[in-house]
């Protein structure tokens, strides 16, 4: 698994961001390293990175007066000693004067599939705070379906997207009264949690998973049958003070694979 780190590097007036263009390949598991190691987060991996590109191409430039364009155009991958030496630099000193553009391009198993209903505005809300929370503690991309707009994705998409996710988020909201105070929760959901299940269990896929359900809610299908230990919640902050925990262990995690 790689993290590519694309950089557009201007050291004077007489370049243009667009002429220079390096590649950075990172390990996933050193990316997280460099960003989120002692819980910092994805600018400081950015920081460092662009501080490895400017001293690199500082030593480019040093090397000839006049390069040529294929001298300051490069692709690297990170080993263990350069990534060593950027998680000792303090993002908070490192002079970023000379103009550094980062994009970043991943590869591979970056996103966290969040499987949340999208009955009210209240659900699709909850679902938008998980990604974002993911986004802004994690170098991992928060999937969320409400950003699919066809048949296709409301299907294809969404299965390929949890058959290529490293971990499942899945939150049970009530649906249909059963009984007096029991409920049916979400059919699409009960779907999903029963696909990755299938994931793990059938096609010895690593998914880590965590899951809750509205107080209330019977427990019905698939989900009767598998080990998920879900968490019941009343009120939906609670599941993000959840989150707020297990996420830095999911980073950690991935950090030793």
């Amino acid at each position: 698994m790689v993290f590519i780190a694309v950089l557009k590097f201007k050291r004077d007036k007489q370049y243009t961001p667009e002429e220079y263009s390096v590649k950075v390949n990172i390990p996933k598991p050193f990316w997280n390293l460099l960003s989120f190691y002692r819980g910092e987060g994805r600018e400081v991996g950015k920081i460092r990175v662009s501080y490895y590109v400017i001293n690199a191409m500082k030593k480019r430039l040093a090397s000839s007066p006049s390069p040529k364009k294929e001298e300051l155009t490069f692709n690297e991958e990170l080993g263990v000693d350069e990534i060593d030496e950027l998680t000792k630099i303090d993002p908070n000193e490192v002079n970023l004067q000379e103009e550094v553009i980062i994009e970043e391009v991943k590869i591979g198993t970056q996103r966290i599939f969040i499987s949340c209903g999208q009955r009210d505005e209240n659900e699709k809300r909850l679902g938008r705070q998980i990604k974002q929370l993911i986004e802004n503690n994690t170098s991992f991309d928060g999937y969320f379906a409400e950003y699919q707009n066809s048949l296709d994705g409301l299907t294809k998409n969404i299965f390929n997207a949890l058959h290529e996710s490293a971990a499942f988020i899945a939150i049970l909201h009530r649906r249909d009264e059963i009984t007096k105070g029991v409920y049916r929760g979400s059919v699409w959901i009960e779907q999903e949690i029963a696909i990755a299940a299938f994931m793990v269990q059938s096609l010895a896929l690593s998914l880590p998973a965590k899951a809750y359900v509205q107080k209330g809610i019977s427990r019905e299908g698939v989900r009767g049958y598998i080990h998920l230990n879900p968490i019941e919640f009343d009120n939906e902050e609670e599941i993000l003070e959840n989150l707020r925990i297990w996420l830095p262990t999911l980073v950690a995690d991935s950090i030793k694979r």
